[in-house]
């Protein structure tokens, strides 16, 4: 009868374990064969197919050894990334007299954070073990599942770029050059995952050539800037953007105007201790004729300790704001 019960036990347990089509939980025994250590532990590469990224945590208990498994196969995923892309405008005014002399380089590193945390949402436990001291647990990421992602969000991309180079105005390929540069960071995930690049319809030599072409036309903006308390930072950050999508800022003979103003009034705010302003920016932008072809109107409320500090918020607001919708002042 014994012997009868402890088959039972074993056969309900075996058909409980069977439940479980992640994770494989493995008790260690040190005074059985079975309860040694687990082969993907010690050999982690080699338990790993070339389909899969895989990693290895430990830690006292299972949900932390688990998050240490994401932590070490994102390490993974962005230490084999060895190259790194930057976009580098540069743009020299000339030294005329009409002209507002300048040399502006600017490097944009691209945050793809957003993008790398979606991939690594694809991360599965596959095996936990719980040993005598630590608990371990083995994590996987399937690569073509993880370059699917990628490829859904460089086709959005690709979209963007195809329509800017398609408009082909100044403003518009900066643009495009900056979210091909984007791309490409997201490519270099693309080939480590999958050993090939995700091509699109518009290729960053093409956007070059267009911005050469362009270049060779003299396109002159006259800025008018009026703000708050003689404040200058926002006119520089709009100056910054026309020159580095190779505009020329004169003080006469010019093309095309830009009128820009900033607004600021305090909000209402019932706590102690924090102030609360709202900062309004409105740029047009007018032919030689005077005629009105674009505008941009944005509006950002901070909060802070003080105005100032209020102020310093809304500026990384605003520069976003400007570096993304510049194009939309739609001139030459």
């Amino acid at each position: 009868m014994k012997l009868l019960t402890l088959v039972l036990c074993c056969a309900i347990f075996v058909s409980c374990s069977g439940l479980k089509s992640k994770r494989i939980n493995q008790k260690s025994d040190s005074s059985q064969s079975f309860g040694s250590i687990p082969d993907w532990i010690t050999n982690p590469g080699e338990n790993c197919p070339p389909s899969r990224l895989c990693a290895v945590g430990e830690a006292t208990g299972m949900m932390q050894a688990e998050a240490k498994a994401r932590e070490e196969l994102a390490k993974i995923f962005a230490t084999r990334i060895t190259a790194t892309t930057t976009v580098i405008t540069e743009s020299q005014s000339t030294t005329r007299s009409d002209v507002v002399s300048g040399n502006v380089s600017q490097e944009m590193g691209q945050n793809l954070k957003e993008v790398t945390d979606q991939v690594l949402e694809g991360v599965e436990i596959e095996k936990v073990y719980n040993g005598s001291e630590s608990v371990f647990a083995f994590a996987v990421l399937n690569k073509r599942k993880a370059a699917d992602i990628l490829e859904s969000k460089m086709s959005l991309i690709d979209k963007d770029i195809e329509s800017l180079y398609k408009r082909g105005r100044r403003a518009d390929i900066a643009k495009a050059i900056k979210l091909s540069k984007s791309k490409s960071e997201l490519n270099q995930r693309h080939e480590f995952l999958v050993g090939s690049k995700y091509a699109g319809p518009v290729s960053l030599s093409q956007l070059f050539s267009k911005r050469r072409e362009l270049g060779v036309k003299d396109v002159k903006l006259k800025l008018d800037f009026t703000s708050f308390n003689n404040k200058t930072e926002i006119k520089e950050i709009i100056s910054t953007q026309l020159i580095g999508s190779d505009y020329k800022v004169v003080k006469s003979g010019e093309h095309f105007k830009v009128k820009a103003e900033v607004t600021t009034s305090k909000e209402y705010l019932n706590v102690e201790g924090f102030e609360k302003h709202n900062f309004q920016l409105v740029v047009k932008s007018y032919n030689q004729q005077n005629e009105k072809v674009g505008a941009l109107n944005f509006s950002v409320s901070a909060l802070g300790r003080d105005f100032d500090q209020c102020y310093s918020e809304a500026l990384t607001a605003i520069r976003d704001y400007i570096e993304n919708h510049l194009d939309e002042l739609n001139m030459d």
